[in-house]
């Protein structure tokens, strides 16, 4: 016994070991578009929803709904979405809300995305939805009429037309009786209440409701809170009147504790608590770096969670204290730089700059802006990777890429030479390093290109474009610059002579970005007349280009071997499109990022294009199969495990039969550590879905997988238990199988094949375990034989392998005749009997 206890010991310290030291594909690999490898950031974070039991929080982001463990931070589910088409959530976290492709808008299972209805009537113009406490009827506001839907059928269950020309806020009360509105007129601003069963005026609580924000009813439904951006005011709901008016730092959202005790108001001075019914001051939780926007309490009232652009915390009530700090959520992204090397990628995220490891997506540094206000909407790094260079509006910001120091801060000012005494307006668009990283070279709005020796000594001004320049690039010379302008020209110099040598016409509209071919003999101009022109430097000679950009082109790319170039729309337009440079056609579009002005830069192998916008996120793509073309790899995937092209059940049969072996070269190691073992199985398992639910599974096939094998699996799975998001994703995923695999009730099934000779199988399914027994019976009632199976786990019995077998033959080994027969199976207090008939 001793020696099997150690043995014991020793499998979970290794199994441990072996899932701590395994990060591939995690929750940045979820839901992730066709040919995407993986997901850097979860993009800005909003709105914050506890479910019933604190055990989740979902937090809306600029991509989708986020679900956290509430006490480890970690990622549960994720259920990708346009931020502004996500219109609400349920308070019980169960469903949502959504605007589809089609612009129809349709409430959904949270857990699966199953559709339950789709809202009827003119639903264009609906931003924001309320879902009742029973789930049975979703509030919103259209100009100044508020609908309430049927949420079962989706159907219209109340219309309530206000005289007024815009409604501003609803809430709906507790028990789904009463609406809350604020409206305005010109000359007034109401605060309302209305019936829901009738839709008829309960009463005006007032007419003088100008400065709010915020509309919500405390738990028990007798109180209405509202606020504006320094006060918070509490209306009693049967007398009809304000009862406190107190003030407040500036806030931008509030909340109430489910006791209805307590108030809760957040924004840039922190997160603050007060006394409901007194509106005293309690005290300062705390605060985030740039601002909190939103709060929320837990059911029980003890944590409280904030959320602002990339912060997202939980905080305890009584103590005061911040217990966790859930990373990875990102806010907009301006801007990205690849290092030389390919081994940092950069991104400038409102206020500072992050830095990420581009193979696995791990954070690696933060670079805080010089400055409360700081904004890096454009990167680049030198081209020997010593420098990376962030431009901030007026400052171009210099620093190292190894240490992350502050180097140096080029202003914009008259003379460009010291810290100015008197900053003015004007500002750089654009910045490029010369290819020998001898020079550094910026658009301005004053209509020149400044440039500077080593980017820290003023050399000279290029004068001749007549508005502001506003994207510059280098040829691979070093000898020939090129820069596009609102004066809709596109201009070569000769940068050595420092004079313009040519210049180029034919956009209508603003130039935006201007690019060069590898080897300098083509130039790429984009503008925003939605035009690009393809120029042949030596002779002038061009292409225009009509795309399907919408609002302007602001970037332009060619990939590393110049057969394609990229181009991005501005943040209207969030499509990046692809073309083919030899024939000017459109390859393919990449419209999978949620919000606009993306940014696209490549990997220096050429093999991977990293895209990034406004939604905060940056998408790495496999450009071989982006494009599509004959040369595009087949990826194989670790969790392939049996290398028949998908991550399927077969997998996880095939590592199962693996257990145990060591030492070999096996494709069943998926996370080749030597040791085929649950780890590995846990890793295919959490691919087979991504992590956010099970695979459909056939239960008729000889191969399919029981509910036996799947508990063996958890059980084995929970004795090494991890928080690493990847394995709980996997036991997820195993618990969804079982489930699927044991039925409601314990049923015994048809035998087949029947009638037989001599043989058959005897499927059963069990809701629970049970000692299961089969006995066989003559037409007159006689016994025939007895099948005793014992201790069987809840699960479906029904394939070969698995279900009961009989051979035809008696309890002394002889083959029953012809005829009727009966078997009886008992499994705990169920008992079944079926016919059968053996035909000879």
């Amino acid at each position: 016994m001793r020696k099997i206890n150690v043995l014991l010991i020793i499998f979970i310290f290794i199994s441990v070991s072996f899932l701590h030291n395994t990060l591939a594909q995690e929750y940045n690999r979820w839901d992730l578009p066709e040919h995407a490898k993986m997901r850097i950031g979860k993009g800005s974070v909003g709105t914050l929803t506890f479910s019933p039991d604190g055990k989740r929080l979902i937090v809306k982001s600029s991509i989708g709904l986020w679900v956290y463990d509430t006490h480890t931070g970690t990622e549960l589910d994720f259920v990708p979405g346009d931020q502004s088409n996500i219109l609400g959530l349920s308070p019980n976290a169960n469903i949502y809300v959504s605007r589809d492709t089609d612009n129809t808008v349709s409430v959904r299972n949270i857990t699966d995305g199953s559709v339950i209805s789709t809202l009827q009537g003119e639903t264009t113009d609906i931003k924001h939805t309320i879902v009742s406490h029973d789930e049975d009827i979703i509030v919103s506001k259209i100009g100044n009429e508020i609908l309430a839907w049927d949420l079962g059928t989706g159907s219209i269950k109340r219309s309530i037309k206000l005289e007024v020309e815009w409604i501003s806020d609803v809430a709906l009360s507790p028990d789904g009786t009463t609406i809350a509105s604020r409206s305005w007129n010109p000359d007034s601003y109401h605060l309302e209440l209305w019936d829901v069963a009738t839709g008829t005026l309960i009463r005006t609580l007032s007419r003088y409701a100008r400065y709010m924000d915020d509309v919500l009813f405390t738990p028990d439904g007798k109180t209405i809170i509202t606020s504006g951006e320094t006060s918070v005011q509490l209306w009693d709901v049967s007398a009809g009147k304000r009862t406190i008016n107190f003030s407040t730092p500036r806030h931008n959202s509030i909340a109430v504790s489910p006791n209805g005790e307590t108030i809760a108001t957040v924004g840039q001075k922190g997160l603050h608590l007060w006394d409901l019914a007194t509106g005293e001051y309690i005290k300062h939780l705390g605060q985030h770096l740039w601002g909190i926007y939103n709060v929320a309490f837990s059911p029980d009232g003890t944590t409280l969670a904030s959320s602002g652009r990339d912060e997202l915390y939980l905080w305890d009530v009584e103590s005061g204290t911040r217990k966790m700090s859930v990373k990875g959520h990102t806010s907009a992204i301006g801007g990205v730089a690849i290092s030389p090397d390919g081994s940092v990628l950069a991104t400038s995220n409102w206020p500072h700059i992050n830095l990420w490891n581009p193979i696995t997506g791990e954070h690696k540094h933060f670079i805080y802006g010089r400055g409360h206000h700081s904004y890096h909407f454009d990167l680049v790094y030198s081209p020997d990777g010593n420098i990376l260079v962030s431009l901030d509006f007026s400052t171009i910001h210099l620093w190292d890429a190894f240490t992350n120091e502050h180097l140096a801060a080029i202003y914009t000012w008259r003379g460009h030479g010291q810290i100015p005494t008197q900053r003015i307006t004007q500002q750089f668009n654009s910045f490029v390093f010369s290819p020998d990283g001898n020079h550094l070279v910026a658009g301005h709005t004053d209509h020149t290109i400044h440039i500077w020796y080593m980017g820290r000594t003023y050399i000279d001004a290029l004068k001749g474009h007549t508005d502001v320049v506003s994207s510059i690039a280098f040829s691979p010379d070093n000898q020939t610059l090129i820069s596009g302008s609102y004066d809709q020209t596109v201009r070569i110099w000769d940068f050595t002579a420092r004079s313009n040598i040519a210049t180029f016409t034919g956009h209508t509209d603003k130039i935006n970005s201007v690019a060069v071919n590898p080897d300098g003999s083509k130039i790429a101009s984009g503008s925003e007349d939605n035009i690009i022109i393809l120029w042949e430097v030596a002779t002038g000679n061009s292409i225009t280009i009509h795309t399907q950009h919408t609002h302007g082109i602001e970037q332009l790319t060619f990939s590393i071997d110049g057969k394609t170039r990229v181009s991005c729309g501005a943040y209207e337009d969030p499509i990046i499109q692809i073309w083919d440079v030899a024939n000017a056609n459109l390859i393919t579009n990449i419209t999978d990022h949620s919000k606009g002005r993306p940014r696209v830069v490549f990997n220096p192998d050429g093999k991977t294009l990293f895209s990034t916008s406004y939604d905060g996120t940056v998408l790495l793509w496999d450009y071989a199969a982006l494009l599509g073309g004959d040369d595009s790899e087949i990826q194989i995937f670790a969790e392939d495990a049996n290398r028949d092209g998908s991550v399927d059940l077969q997998d996880l049969i095939y590592v199962a039969s693996q257990f145990g072996k060591t030492g070999l070269d096996s494709p069943a190691d998926v996370n080749a550590d030597g040791v085929i073992n649950i780890a590995d199985l846990l890793l295919v398992a959490a691919a087979l879905t991504d992590g956010n639910s099970a695979p459909s599974i056939d239960t008729g096939t000889n191969d399919s997988i029981s509910a036996a094998e799947i508990q063996q699996w958890l059980d084995q799975a929970w004795q090494v238990n991890t928080s690493q998001p990847i394995y709980q994703n996997g036991i997820i995923v195993l618990q969804g199988l079982l489930a699927r695999l044991t039925p409601e009730k314990t049923m015994l099934l048809s035998n087949y094949p029947n009638p037989f000779n001599p043989d058959t199988w005897i499927p059963y399914q069990l809701a629970k375990p049970a000692d299961v027994t089969l006995r066989i019976y003559a037409s007159d009632g006689l016994l025939i034989r007895t099948l005793v199976l014992g201790k069987k786990p809840a699960g479906r019995y029904q394939i070969r392998n698995d279900a009961v077998y009989w051979d035809g033959k008696n309890e002394f080994g002889e083959h029953a005749a012809s005829g009727v027969y009966f078997y009886t199976l008992t499994a705990g207090n169920f008992s079944a009997t079926r016919r059968m008939v053996v035909c000879k």
